[in-house]
């Protein structure tokens, strides 16, 4: 089968090493268990996690046992959460020469929202084994499943291999899939028009019946009133509390290589694993440049302004401008920190339960920026205490003769100086890590790599 890239690792089937003596000792312990989908290569690929149906008797003991088996197989549990009927438990193996991410989902039924729209535990019965003799549920049920989830919560059925599991539903278990969609719908006609839409391959067709399918599944009932109101309350903690959130900054001079190792750190992490990404470029867009806002002024007034154009990037010496004088820099760091501060508020609205913030430039360049050199460091000190504070902080070095060389917008004495500004700003802070960036971008990308890894190893749950 063409499968797409894993996003467990380079070697997806080091999976095997976890999921095998997982199997086995569900067994052993005659829990009702099955993959909902996805489990045709199992247990050597999946594309990003393995979703198990657990009978609601047994989801307790299931995710015991999980853990259990991890910690024996050397596999550590960097997170988790409890998201209405789902629990979701995310683990890492440090490898050899990577590391490699895994994520169990664990189900009682199929839901959306706290809202059940179809029950598993009569369905166990026609659970089947694929060639590695692992269960999993049959293809109509796991295709139903898929369609109404993706219709209801994005109104539209995307992607080959959510294309591919409807296609295989309607060849070879045509009756299992009308079976599940009568029962998530109880409405006949709708079904109907799925069905043809399935058989056509008609996708677009398919998400105008959206608000019908959405109709039909979340029609409130007093019996989902539990699960709507512990999906309620999940999202909520997840929004002020989330379950694994990395916020990282990158300072250096200019021309040390912030940009392109935050770039490459996006690349490598960003689902994988983490669900989302928040980028960081200066600040967090609340007020406008300042010069801007001069500028509107002068216009309402009448006056004409033109500000010189901006140089470059790379033009020597272009760095080199005089530094601001201590109340107008004052009053800059004011301005932008308050931006910094109300940050928070983007933070907390910001909906996702495992995410990287990064940061190419941050509050921490005012503490070394040639232009703010007169500022008093008790007053950085005072408008930092409310800016949001990063988990780590990466400071790239390299020689300020190998920076210039490359980018000469600062000369060799003033980089000195910004990197000795930097040591003192950061000289026993426990979140500042530096990077020898002297070795290259891939030595460098390794490094960072491996702090970001070791503090997810550091999540890490001991079972021991």
């Amino acid at each position: 089968m063409n499968n797409p890239p894993s996003l467990v690792g380079s070697d997806p089937s080091v999976i095997a090493t976890l999921l095998v003596p997982l199997f086995k000792r569900l067994d052993l312990e005659n829990i009702q268990w099955a993959v909902l989908r996805g489990w045709e290569e199992l247990p050597h690929y999946t594309r990003h996690d393995v979703d198990f149906l657990i009978a609601n008797k047994d989801i307790k003991r299931t995710i015991a046992i999980a853990g259990l088996v991890a910690h024996e197989e050397g596999w550590i549990e960097y997170g988790a959460f409890k998201f209405s009927n789902l629990r979701s438990h995310w683990y890492l193996l440090d490898g050899k020469d990577e590391v490699s991410y895994l994520q169990l989902d664990f189900f009682t039924a199929a839901s959306l929202r706290g809202v059940l729209f179809l029950d598993s535990g009569p369905w166990f019965d026609k659970r089947k084994r694929n060639k590695a003799g692992i269960w999993h549920m049959t293809i109509g049920y796991a295709a139903c499943c898929t369609l109404l989830k993706e219709l209801i919560a994005n109104g539209k059925i995307e992607g080959e291999l959510r294309h591919r599991q409807v296609r295989e539903a309607i060849k070879e278990d045509r009756e299992d899939y009308t079976l599940a969609l009568s029962q998530s719908l109880n409405n006949v006609e709708l079904v109907k028009k799925i069905v043809a839409c399935s058989e056509k391959e008609d996708w677009a067709e398919a998400a105008k019946l959206s608000p019908a399918i959405r109709r039909a599944v979340m029609r409130f009932k007093f019996r989902n009133l539990p699960g709507i109101s512990m999906y309620i309350i999940d999202v909520l903690r997840m929004q002020f509390f989330p379950y694994l959130r990395l916020f990282i900054a990158f300072i250096g001079p200019d021309g040390c290589g912030k940009t392109t190792i935050a770039d490459a750190i996006v690349k490598r992490f960003d689902h994988r694993p983490f669900a989302g990404l928040y980028r960081i470029r200066s600040d967090f867009g609340f007020f406008p440049r300042l010069r801007d806002i001069k500028k509107f002024v002068c216009k309402i007034v009448g006056k004409h302004i033109e500000f010189p154009p901006e140089p470059t990037p790379g033009t020597t010496h272009m760095g080199m401008k005089p530094p601001l004088s201590r109340p107008r820099s004052m009053f800059y760091v004011f301005y932008y920190g308050l931006g910094l501060c109300l940050g928070q508020v983007k933070l907390l609205l910001w909906r996702s339960f495992s995410g990287i913030i990064l940061a190419d430039r941050y509050y921490f360049d005012y503490y070394y920026m040639r232009g703010h050199m007169h500022c008093p460091k008790w007053y950085l000190n005072l408008i930092g205490c409310m800016v949001p504070k990063p988990d780590m902080v990466f400071v790239l070095e390299r020689s300020a003769e190998e920076i210039y060389a490359q980018k000469p917008e600062l000369s060799v004495e003033e980089i000195k100086r910004q990197q000795e500004a930097i040591r003192l700003c950061l000289n026993g802070k426990k979140y500042a890590r530096i990077i020898d960036a002297s070795e290259g971008v891939e030595a460098t990308i390794a490094k960072v790599s491996r702090e970001i890894e070791l503090w997810l190893i550091s999540k890490g749950r001991n079972y021991g």
